[in-house]
Protein backbone atom coordinates (compact mmCIF):
# COMPACT_ATOMS: atom_id res chain seq x y z
CA UNK A 1 0.00 0.00 0.00
CA UNK A 2 2.96 2.32 1.12
CA UNK A 3 4.86 2.10 -2.72
CA UNK A 4 1.62 1.75 -4.09
CA UNK A 5 0.43 5.25 -2.66
CA UNK A 6 3.71 6.82 -2.83
CA UNK A 7 3.73 6.29 -6.48
CA UNK A 8 0.40 8.04 -6.92
CA UNK A 9 2.10 11.18 -5.62
CA UNK A 10 4.20 11.56 -8.19
CA UNK A 11 3.62 12.56 -11.65
CA UNK A 12 4.56 11.38 -14.75
CA UNK A 13 3.10 7.16 -14.07
CA UNK A 14 0.56 6.08 -16.44
CA UNK A 15 0.35 2.72 -14.84
CA UNK A 16 1.06 0.60 -11.74
CA UNK A 17 1.21 -3.28 -10.73
CA UNK A 18 -0.40 -4.55 -7.92
CA UNK A 19 -0.47 -8.20 -6.55
CA UNK A 20 -2.18 -7.34 -3.06
CA UNK A 21 -5.57 -6.88 -2.77
CA UNK A 22 -4.87 -4.75 0.38
CA UNK A 23 -4.48 -2.07 -1.70
CA UNK A 24 -8.56 -2.12 -2.97
CA UNK A 25 -9.78 0.63 -0.91
CA UNK A 26 -6.96 2.68 -0.21
CA UNK A 27 -4.92 2.64 -3.22
CA UNK A 28 -7.77 1.47 -6.54
CA UNK A 29 -9.69 4.83 -5.87
CA UNK A 30 -7.07 7.62 -6.24
CA UNK A 31 -6.10 5.58 -9.64
CA UNK A 32 -9.44 6.43 -11.37
CA UNK A 33 -9.20 9.60 -9.99
CA UNK A 34 -5.62 10.17 -11.53
CA UNK A 35 -6.01 8.39 -15.02
CA UNK A 36 -2.69 6.01 -13.77
CA UNK A 37 -3.96 2.43 -15.27
CA UNK A 38 -3.54 -0.85 -13.06
CA UNK A 39 -2.44 -4.26 -14.25
CA UNK A 40 -3.59 -6.85 -11.60
CA UNK A 41 -0.76 -9.63 -10.92
CA UNK A 42 -1.15 -13.29 -9.75
CA UNK A 43 -5.09 -12.80 -9.51
CA UNK A 44 -5.44 -16.29 -8.95
CA UNK A 45 -2.91 -16.84 -5.49
CA UNK A 46 -0.76 -18.82 -7.34
CA UNK A 47 -3.23 -21.27 -8.02
CA UNK A 48 -4.64 -21.22 -4.67
CA UNK A 49 -7.80 -19.17 -6.17
CA UNK A 50 -7.71 -21.72 -8.84
CA UNK A 51 -9.35 -24.48 -6.76
CA UNK A 52 -6.26 -27.32 -7.37
CA UNK A 53 -5.05 -26.53 -4.31
CA UNK A 54 -5.80 -27.95 -0.46
CA UNK A 55 -4.46 -26.78 2.57
CA UNK A 56 -2.90 -30.57 2.30
CA UNK A 57 -1.05 -29.95 -1.15
CA UNK A 58 2.95 -29.47 -0.53
CA UNK A 59 5.11 -26.85 -2.56
CA UNK A 60 8.78 -27.52 -3.21
CA UNK A 61 11.21 -25.45 -0.94
CA UNK A 62 11.85 -23.19 -3.44
CA UNK A 63 8.59 -22.49 -4.19
CA UNK A 64 6.76 -19.21 -3.66
CA UNK A 65 4.03 -20.53 -1.64
CA UNK A 66 6.43 -21.81 0.90
CA UNK A 67 8.14 -18.98 1.77
CA UNK A 68 7.94 -17.02 4.44
CA UNK A 69 10.44 -15.70 7.53
CA UNK A 70 9.52 -18.54 9.38
CA UNK A 71 7.91 -21.88 9.06
CA UNK A 72 4.88 -20.10 11.42
CA UNK A 73 5.02 -17.55 9.64
CA UNK A 74 4.47 -19.60 6.04
CA UNK A 75 1.64 -21.78 8.18
CA UNK A 76 -0.28 -18.55 8.79
CA UNK A 77 -0.05 -17.34 5.58
CA UNK A 78 -1.42 -20.50 3.97
CA UNK A 79 -4.07 -20.91 6.21
CA UNK A 80 -5.26 -17.20 5.53
CA UNK A 81 -5.25 -18.08 1.59
CA UNK A 82 -6.80 -21.35 1.88
CA UNK A 83 -9.56 -19.48 3.92
CA UNK A 84 -9.80 -16.63 1.01
CA UNK A 85 -10.46 -19.22 -1.17
CA UNK A 86 -13.00 -21.41 0.62
CA UNK A 87 -15.01 -18.15 0.69
CA UNK A 88 -14.83 -17.97 -3.19
CA UNK A 89 -15.44 -21.53 -3.23
CA UNK A 90 -18.67 -20.77 -1.90
CA UNK A 91 -19.10 -17.90 -3.34
CA UNK A 92 -18.74 -19.26 -7.10
CA UNK A 93 -20.91 -21.84 -6.06
CA UNK A 94 -23.72 -19.63 -5.37
CA UNK A 95 -22.92 -17.92 -8.85
CA UNK A 96 -22.92 -21.44 -10.47
CA UNK A 97 -19.28 -20.77 -12.05
CA UNK A 98 -16.00 -21.79 -11.36
CA UNK A 99 -13.61 -20.24 -8.79
CA UNK A 100 -11.14 -18.75 -11.39
CA UNK A 101 -14.45 -17.20 -13.18
CA UNK A 102 -15.45 -15.91 -10.11
CA UNK A 103 -11.72 -14.47 -8.88
CA UNK A 104 -11.06 -12.88 -12.32
CA UNK A 105 -14.37 -11.54 -12.82
CA UNK A 106 -14.45 -10.15 -9.10
CA UNK A 107 -11.12 -8.04 -10.39
CA UNK A 108 -12.34 -7.02 -13.79
CA UNK A 109 -15.33 -5.71 -11.76
CA UNK A 110 -13.67 -2.94 -10.69
CA UNK A 111 -13.19 0.30 -13.24
CA UNK A 112 -9.95 0.73 -11.66
CA UNK A 113 -7.98 -2.17 -13.50
CA UNK A 114 -6.89 -2.14 -16.67
CA UNK A 115 -4.98 -5.13 -17.26
CA UNK A 116 -5.12 -8.77 -15.30
CA UNK A 117 -2.11 -11.07 -15.76
CA UNK A 118 -3.96 -14.62 -13.99
CA UNK A 119 -0.85 -16.58 -15.87
CA UNK A 120 -1.32 -19.76 -18.09
CA UNK A 121 0.36 -23.18 -18.39
CA UNK A 122 -1.78 -24.82 -20.89
CA UNK A 123 -3.67 -23.03 -24.01
CA UNK A 124 -7.10 -24.47 -22.54
CA UNK A 125 -6.52 -22.15 -19.12
CA UNK A 126 -5.55 -19.00 -20.97
CA UNK A 127 -8.63 -19.43 -22.92
CA UNK A 128 -10.81 -20.38 -19.98
CA UNK A 129 -9.09 -16.96 -18.21
CA UNK A 130 -10.24 -14.66 -21.19
CA UNK A 131 -13.93 -16.20 -21.11
CA UNK A 132 -13.85 -14.79 -17.39
CA UNK A 133 -14.33 -10.99 -18.77
CA UNK A 134 -17.49 -12.14 -19.69
CA UNK A 135 -18.63 -12.84 -16.44
CA UNK A 136 -20.93 -10.26 -14.60
CA UNK A 137 -21.13 -10.76 -10.81
CA UNK A 138 -24.37 -10.51 -8.74
CA UNK A 139 -24.41 -7.71 -6.51
CA UNK A 140 -24.51 -9.91 -3.71
CA UNK A 141 -21.69 -12.01 -4.70
CA UNK A 142 -19.43 -8.63 -5.08
CA UNK A 143 -20.76 -7.67 -1.42
CA UNK A 144 -19.70 -11.17 0.19
CA UNK A 145 -15.93 -11.06 -1.81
Amino acid sequence: MDQGNATLRHAGYSSMQIAEREVEDTVLPSTLKQGVGVIIRVPLGSGLLSGKYTPESQFPGADRRSTGTTRADIKEQMERRFAAAEKLRGLAQTEGISMVHAALGWVLSHPEVSVVIPGAKTSEQAEDNAAASDVVLSSAFLKGA
